[in-house]
């Protein structure tokens, strides 16, 4: 019996690595079980374990990080006391009790992670609930997207802008701003059935320059079910990145389609800094693709542009460029991987096919 439960004690792990693997490749083969799973098995996991750490002010999965990276820093100075000390026998079963402590960690949160993410990847796209028509479009097309985008966050951008001048700023508290986010979000859920139940608010990370450092605006933390945003990005990013994080706890995980949802929640909501939000990040979604297919109709649309706008573009431009370097360049190289192993292999690329969508919202708000 001891022998057997050494042996599993190293091997175990291993099985739980190939059952979540292997659930994970039934969910890519059958969609419409994963469809089925993530419309009804996972709302009970956001109104068990979200509602959980849902309870804590704060965001749970990030002292979980802290308490991993914790614990592996105080494995490592053990270690290295012991071949200080010369200790090989010590250091010997020291590391091996460590090693297997990593690997059944690595492999219990990759088994929460693919029943309480990963197998969503694999569900039907937001695209099919939301009634629009996505298909090619023409330059004209995208032009008139971002001429009317343009008008909108204009006017949006007079009525937030700060007295003093500057970059617009949240007008209420980080925790109003979550609760706001649910409410934009529980609206949305009126129009699309797809997108109602329980949201949790979304959380500000502590350290969120941390977030910036990884060139991130949000998170959503798997093992925790757990929507959580950074605090210390420029403020006309922050209502649309709550509602982006949400739209996961709906189990659409696909970054285009969380974007699109952020943006009609944005769209929905009754505070103008949410709506500049998301029409903002729309904005500038519809102007990038203009200007790979047209750089004229680009200045034209560009040159419309309210100055309180190109104070936030300035703003946020020279608050990121002082993150930029190798911690940066890594976090966008894993998080291409990422997306790319995970049914969206156009890797960050993906993010552009938001503009799809909004061209197809656009056609079916103007009857086209």
């Amino acid at each position: 019996m001891d022998r057997w439960k050494r042996a599993f004690s190293w091997w175990g792990s291993g099985a739980l690595w190939l059952g979540a693997l292997l659930v994970l490749a039934f969910a890519r083969a059958f969609p419409a079980w994963s469809e089925r799973y993530a419309a009804a098995v996972y709302p009970l996991l956001v109104r068990t374990v979200g509602a959980c750490s849902g309870r804590f002010p704060f965001s749970l999965g990030e002292w979980v990080i802290y308490a991993l990276a914790g614990s592996a820093a105080v494995w490592l100075a053990r270690l290295a006391g012991r071949a200080l000390r010369r200790d090989w026998r010590g250091l010997a079963a020291r590391a091996g009790s460590g090693l297997k402590k990593i690997l059944w960690t690595a492999a219990v949160i990759f088994l929460l992670y693919t029943f309480q993410c990963g197998i969503n990847y694999y569900r039907t796209p937001f695209s099919a609930f939301s009634g629009l028509n996505v298909r090619p479009s023409t330059a004209e097309e995208l032009a008139a997207l971002t001429a009317e985008l343009t008008e909108t966050a204009n006017a949006l951008a007079r009525q937030c802008a700060p007295e003093g001048g500057g970059p617009v700023r949240l007008p209420f508290s980080q925790r109003e701003a979550s609760l706001l986010g649910v409410q934009a979000m529980e609206a949305l859920g009126e129009e699309y059935p797809a997108l109602r139940g329980y949201y949790p608010p979304a959380k500000p990370v502590l350290f969120s320059r941390g977030l910036s450092y990884l060139d991130l605006t949000g998170v959503y933390f798997p093992p925790t079910i757990e929507a959580n945003y950074n605090a210390d990005a420029p403020a006309f990013h922050i209502p649309e990145t709550i509602c982006h994080e949400l739209s996961h706890l709906r189990g659409f995980m696909r970054e285009d389609e969380a974007n699109f949802i952020a943006y009609l929640a944005c769209r929905l909501s009754e505070e103008p800094i949410f709506q500049y939000s998301g029409t903002l990040t729309a904005l500038i979604y519809s102007q990038n693709a203009l200007y790979s297919v047209s750089p004229e109709l680009y200045a034209e649309t560009a040159a419309l542009l309210d100055e309180q706008i190109w104070t936030d573009f300035s703003f946020n431009r020279a608050y990121w460029q002082q993150f930029e370097g190798p911690v940066a360049a890594v976090s966008n190289f894993a998080n291409d991987t990422y997306l790319k192993a995970n049914a969206q292999p156009e890797g960050v690329r993906s993010y552009g096919r938001m503009v799809d969508l909004l061209l197809a919202d656009y056609r079916a708000r103007h009857g086209l």
